[in-house]
Formats: C-alpha cells, structure tokens, sequence
C-alpha cells in the first residue's frame, strides 16, 4: 500500500511586521515615483505651452496690417474709380434729393442753389421734377460736383470733390502709417 501524500495550498506563515514593512516601502516609492512623473509631465506641458506663447508672431496687428494690405487694391480701386464714377453720375440727383428736403422744410420762401456751369443743365433738369420753386444759377467758383443751397438765411454747402478727395487722403494715410509700421518695426 502507497500511502497518499498531498500538498498543502495553505498559507505559508509570514511574518506579518516584515510584510508590512516590505509593502509600505514600496507604496512610498511608488507614490515618490508617481508624484515625480507627474511633475515632470507638467513641467513638460509648461515648457511645451510657454514655447509656444513666445513662438507666436502672428500678432493682432500684423492681422491688421495683412488685411489692409490684402484691401489696399480694392479700396484703391474703389477710391479711384467708383467713388468719382458715382459723384459724376448722380450729383444731379443727389442734389435735387437735398433741394426737396430743404424745400419741405420750408416752402414759403424759393431755393437758389449755386452750381458749377458745367453742372447747370443737369441739376436743372433734376430740379424741375420738385414741386419746390428751384432757381438754379451758374457759379464758375464752385468746383464742378459742388453746390450752394440758399433758402432764405441758410446755405449748405454740398462739396462732393472736397469730400472724395478727403476719403482719397484718408485711404492713402492709412496706407502709409501700414506701410511706415511695416518699414520700421
């Protein structure tokens, strides 16, 4: 007969301090090490962050200047050719628009206005569709898009060449100051 021999699964004795001490140091340097990664990690991300902040040179008015820039030809164009276009083409009726605003204010006393003669004809023209009693006159003094308005003691002045020209002196400032900003930093 054999006798039967079998192993015992149970739990080998420990010592329970030196478990306790084995297990407590290694949760120690397990945080110390945990605590030093994430610390490094982040002092990564800082760098990393603060690398980029300083490496941006793309700032608000370079933007600005960029989009001026890339404007710059169409505001040009719009400047030298529309805007003068526009003022040729509807002075006249520009003007009879004020007339029959000045009038409606007051109708008991007669609108003079004063224009350019080669303007004379087609402000006539224009002021004849008011109702108002328009008396239009010649002014050779008055550049060519320019008109006085009287009615009775109030004159307005309605210079269109003045105006153009200050919105081309505007545009072209602003274009220089760019221009300038870009030049010396």
């Amino acid at each position: 007969m054999q006798i039967l021999s079998l192993e015992s699964f149970d739990d080998p004795v420990f010592d329970d301090a030196a478990e306790q001490g084995t297990y407590q140091d290694g949760y120690d340097e397990g945080y110390a090490a945990g605590l030093q990664a994430a610390s490094a990690a982040a002092a990564t991300l800082n760098e990393e962050c603060a690398q980029a902040l300083t490496s941006i040179d793309f700032t608000y008015a370079e933007a600005c200047k960029q989009t001026l820039d890339a404007l710059a030809p169409l505001l040009q164009d719009i400047v030298d050719k529309v805007l003068p276009h526009c003022v040729e083409n509807g002075f006249a009726n520009q003007l009879s628009e004020m007339l029959a605003a000045a009038a409606q204010q007051d109708v008991s006393k007669a609108l003079t206005v004063h224009v350019h003669p080669t303007q004379h004809a087609a402000v006539t023209q224009a002021a004849a569709s008011t109702v108002a009693q328009i008396d239009v006159h010649a002014d050779p003094a008055l550049t060519e898009h320019a008109a006085m308005i009287k009615n009775g003691r109030t004159e307005t002045l309605l210079d269109m060449d003045r105006l153009l020209s200050a919105i081309t002196e505007t545009m072209r400032a602003i274009h220089h100051i760019e221009n300038r900003t870009d030049a010396h930093g």
